[in-house]
């Protein structure tokens, strides 16, 4: 009787791994995702950023000043290689061009080259933070203080502190909603296509 017990404790076991491990189960992503991607999360990444490192890479203006200079910001984690970020372009065009605050965007992209033929082909509206390095810039990487768990994701800043995150296309779908409710966006603003 015993070792049924034991067989069946470790095949549940396994199936409860096998549920969260698993990335093509949406629920299950979903329910991980919030688990591991809270505002308090987000609050702790951002309290451990050396942010006199980071830079922006069309001015080379410090992200420190950035921040002590704008009461509220929003903050878009991106990557050119990430297929969910690309299906966001339209909607993250939009509110850069719109916000009636701050926008700034942190790519976690490695290749410049590929970066800089993506920003050819798709105008980007946004101004991107880079980390300085002893040849100029270097793209963040995604470790330590800037592991964010999940891209593409939004953070809406207000003094210091995250106050609201959209992690994922069908959540930032949601953002510019949101920011004209909260009156942080110019009502009536059209989107931004691409013509083709």
């Amino acid at each position: 009787m015993s070792k049924k017990w034991n067989y069946a404790a470790v095949a549940a076991v396994f199936f409860l791994l096998g549920m969260l491990l698993s990335p093509s189960a949406p629920l299950v992503r979903s329910v991980r995702s919030k688990f591991r991607y809270t505002r308090g999360v987000a609050q702790r990444l951002f309290r451990s950023w050396d942010k006199e490192s980071l830079v922006f890479a069309a001015d080379g203006k410090t992200f420190e000043s950035f921040e002590r200079e704008n009461e509220q910001f929003i903050l878009y984690f991106w990557a050119t290689w990430c297929p969910y970020c690309r299906d966001c372009t339209d909607i993250m065009q939009s509110v850069a061009t719109s916000a009636k605050i701050p926008f700034a965007a942190l790519s976690f992209d490695d290749d410049k080259a590929k970066f800089a033929e993506y920003q050819a082909e798709n105008t980007l509206y946004w101004n991107n933070i880079v980390q300085k390095s002893t040849d100029g810039w270097d793209f963040v990487k995604r470790e330590k203080a800037y592991n964010i768990p999940l891209i593409p994701s939004v953070w809406l800043v207000e003094n210091g502190k995250v106050k609201r995150i959209f992690v994922g296309s069908e959540q930032i779908s949601m953002l510019g909603d949101y920011l004209l409710n909260e009156n942080l966006m110019t009502a009536g603003a059209e989107p931004i296509f691409d013509e083709e």
